[in-house]
């Protein structure tokens, strides 16, 4: 209690540790639902104290309101004087031509031409080196894989560090301490500058088009400074490996443990599309802080300025006042509210990428593992944190 200010009344005050309670490892979805047994809004003394908004729209109201809720030095728990990664860490209007460059460059509809063609392909490739076994680790043999290997060719880094850039993300997002997450942090903000160093003395040579694009850009008229280059490359990095190794296994395993819906997907190959997006609403993965830039009366509940404030996609994709029977995956279900990717002006800018290499995992595996489900006698354990991600998931299938 003793991380409770004042201004905080006590009957709003109820414990929400998503980063260290244990049933975040044995129970995730089980944990995430007893914030809905609390008010709407309520504080949580735990992580250094924060604010929960438990309410599907009242949380895409605060991912809405940069003016209120803002993204500078909003982690939870605050991380101390640590350089805010552009665009995410950012707020309007400074945000706005970072992200324009990189909507112009990175993620514009030419580049990401070829993406979905890589993405299949390296899905293969993964495939055909565990298929016939009969059986598989999926998140090391693929999930955590296809993201780094799709992320490499795009940036024309070297395939033969795939393992080290594997290692930093588990340490940035499992590492279990902020010693070990501050540390993943240097080691690759490091390495992008050696690399940034390499790529600008060398000629182009094919390989990392895009990021190359984005190099060669001008922000208000003035060239990326190294400092803004290497933030976007970590931004890039961490943002867009490890959540979409998290949205895989959770898919996987919800799949592994209903084959029914298994089948629907192999014999309605038209319902992909709706099934995916309806997996993302499911399976929100993300505990973003935003921290308040005034005093402000939300909704009924005085925040002060300073204070921190989570927004649970996790939250949101269970809120049984949005969605009926909120934990049932329905493939028929309206999903067009969902906020797997946020909302607002740091709604996720690799969206798209991320639907591309879900796409290609579905339609590249589904075929060929028959009637998948878990090891016997194997046990999943999920890891808390910014991104809920699953530990090992062991599958084997019909051979």
């Amino acid at each position: 209690m003793s991380n409770v200010p004042s201004h905080v009344p006590s009957d709003l005050v109820y414990p929400y540790d998503f980063l260290t309670d244990d049933r975040n490892r044995t129970d995730v979805w089980g944990f995430v639902k007893s914030a809905f047994e609390r008010p709407d809004i309520f504080y949580s003394p735990d992580l250094g104290g924060f604010w929960v908004v438990t309410k599907h729209e009242l949380i895409r109201e605060v991912f809405n309101d940069h003016e209120v809720f803002s993204s500078r030095a909003a982690a939870i728990p605050y991380l101390g004087d640590v350089p805010d990664l552009i665009p995410p860490g950012i707020d309007p209007p400074e945000h706005r031509p970072y992200r324009r460059l990189l909507m112009q460059t990175m993620f514009a509809p030419s580049a990401l031409k070829g993406i979905d063609a890589d993405a299949r392909a390296i899905a293969r490739q993964l495939r055909d080196g565990f298929v016939a076994a009969g059986e598989c680790e999926f998140i090391a043999d693929f999930a955590a894989q296809l993201p780094v290997m799709v992320f490499l060719k795009m940036m024309g880094m070297p395939a033969d560090r795939r393992g080290e850039f594997m290692n930093w993300i588990h340490c940035f997002f499992q590492g279990g301490s902020m010693e070990v997450m501050s540390q993943a942090r240097l080691d690759l903000h490091a390495y992008l500058e050696e690399w940034l160093d390499d790529l600008e003395s060398r000629p182009p040579d094919g390989t990392g088009h895009s990021f190359r694009a984005l190099l060669g850009r001008e922000i208000d008229g003035r060239p990326l400074s190294r400092a803004e280059q290497t933030s976007i490359a970590q931004t890039l990095f961490f943002a867009g490996l490890d959540t979409v190794t998290s949205f895989m296994g959770h898919v996987m395993y919800f799949l592994a443990c209903n084959p029914g819906h298994q089948a629907a997907l192999r014999d309605d190959p038209a319902i992909m599309q709706k099934a995916m997006e309806e997996f993302f609403r499911r399976f929100g993965i993300t505990n973003l802080g935003r921290k308040v830039t005034r005093d402000v009366d939300f909704h009924g509940v005085h925040f002060k300025a300073g204070d921190r404030v989570l927004v649970s996609t996790q939250i949101s994709s269970l809120d049984p006042d949005k969605w009926d029977d909120a934990e049932a995956v329905d493939f028929a279900r309206d999903t067009r509210d969902h906020l797997a990717f946020g909302a607002g002006p740091h709604v996720c800018i690799g969206n798209s990428i991320a639907r591309i290499e879900m796409r290609a995992m579905l339609e590249e595996l589904l075929p060929h593992l028959p009637n998948f489900r878990l090891k016997p006698g194997a046990t999943v354990r999920t890891f808390p944190g910014v991104v809920v991600g699953i530990e090992s998931l062991p599958l084997v299938w019909d051979r």
